[in-house]
């Protein structure tokens, strides 16, 4: 690990609720509805994106949409605490993310998630995808990481 390395407070089966490593360099994040997650709950979310960036390797991150779509967006704290995240760990996401996909079941709400990865991948150095099945994202998140 890199000097500058993060050291993140949980371990991949602390969050096995919420991630899915076995299958590295393809991360599987199953997003939570946000009013689920507890008080630690933005802060389990981020450590697994933590432990990602953490082996400095390529990867691509799957992200499971199914029950966030069903439950409320985050509230002003948590939102904050993300955003706050990102911004300090934007640079070296984007130097190991080949792509962050969502699956998205229902076409109405997967046009709403394009649009909104559309709009994310002008801000990053890889692309945000919607598609509507796992089977579809393990296919995509193969090409972009041979891509890399």
């Amino acid at each position: 690990m890199a000097d500058d390395a993060i050291a993140p407070p949980y371990t991949e089966d602390d969050l096995a609720d919420l991630y899915d490593f076995s299958g590295w360099p393809v991360v599987i994040a199953r997003l939570p509805g946000y009013a689920a997650f507890g008080s630690d709950g933005m802060r389990r979310w981020i450590a697994g994106f933590e432990l990602a960036i953490a082996r400095d390797e390529p990867f691509v991150a799957i992200l499971d949409l199914a029950a966030y779509l069903k439950d409320p967006r985050e509230d002003p704290e948590q939102k904050k605490e993300g955003a706050k995240w990102m911004k300090r760990y934007r640079e070296r996401y984007n130097r190991v993310c080949r792509g962050n996909i969502y699956v998205v079941a229902d076409a109405e709400a997967r046009k709403l998630v394009q649009r909104e990865a559309l709009t994310n991948s002008t801000k990053f150095s890889f692309p945000f995808e919607a598609v509507a099945t796992m089977d579809e994202a393990q296919a995509l998140a193969k090409k972009l990481l041979a891509g890399s």
